[in-house]
């Protein structure tokens, strides 16, 4: 996993009949092997990530990039800011970010191995150049999928939505995530105990 904490590799770690085997996990809110977070605005840790990818040759590597910078929320805030450079500046952090991690998937791609992209299906980073580019490589396709149909929900227990693009070179992985809710009126079609149409 990277731009991640633990989730899929903690599962694998806590549920061990899945028959996955656990690699790491870099995130800002993990270390290496000396302690050192994984803060890849730093050439020095996008070096190691890459070396690790390369060396340890994981058979899924799990990408889930800064979104923040991408959302159109923050492109109707630099609107609005009296600070358009902070925003620009945060921008300027996630396409670092967001270009390291495709240049990861490459590296899966062109070496035989599998990877598995996560944004906001509304995200502008889906018409970078660097996203694109994955794209283009044989076997790469994307999906939609609404998270509600998956489990997710609020503190209340109420399905979310929240319309998300996967992108990957894995036609299984990609065919297990492309279900969609099919609710209408904000009425989720997802069953749920005894109440079957919650509000999405």
């Amino acid at each position: 996993e990277i731009y991640s904490p633990p989730r899929i590799t903690k599962a694998a770690t806590v549920l061990p009949s899945l028959g996955i085997t656990a690699g790491a996990a870099m995130d800002l809110t993990t270390v290496d092997e000396n302690g050192v977070p994984w803060d890849f605005s730093l050439a020095e840790r996008r070096g190691k990530a890459e070396h690790l990818v390369r060396t340890t040759k994981p058979d899924l590597l799990v990408g889930s990039p800064m979104c923040v910078a991408f959302s159109p929320w923050q492109r109707l805030n630099k609107l609005k800011s009296r600070d358009p450079a902070k925003y620009d500046k945060m921008k300027q952090d996630a396409m670092v970010h967001l270009a390291f991690v495709c240049r990861l998937y490459r590296i899966q791609v062109e070496e035989g191995r599998l990877f598995l992209h996560e944004h906001p299906a509304q995200a502008s980073s889906w018409s970078e150049g660097c996203v694109n580019e994955v794209l283009e490589l044989e076997g790469v396709e994307t999906v939609v999928m609404d998270q509600c149909m998956l489990g997710q929900e609020d503190e209340y227990g109420n399905p979310v939505k929240k319309p998300t693009q996967w992108m990957s070179n894995s036609q299984c992985i990609l065919s297990e995530l492309s279900t969609r809710c099919q609710g209408r009126g904000g009425r989720c079609s997802r069953g749920h105990g005894d109440e079957w149409h919650t509000p999405c």
